[in-house]
């Protein structure tokens, strides 16, 4: 279990790549944060 920017998040299965998945995860996360933000304004 991880806490980011206060979501928690539980996650089972397995991940390939060169970055973790939880920075993967939040790079995601922030991204589409980010786009709703600007379709927002």
């Amino acid at each position: 279990m991880e806490v980011i920017h206060g979501c928690t998040y539980t996650v089972t299965g397995s991940y390939e790549g060169d970055t973790s998945f939880l920075e993967k995860l939040e790079r995601v996360t922030a991204r589409n944060f980010s786009e709703k933000l600007e379709e927002t304004l």
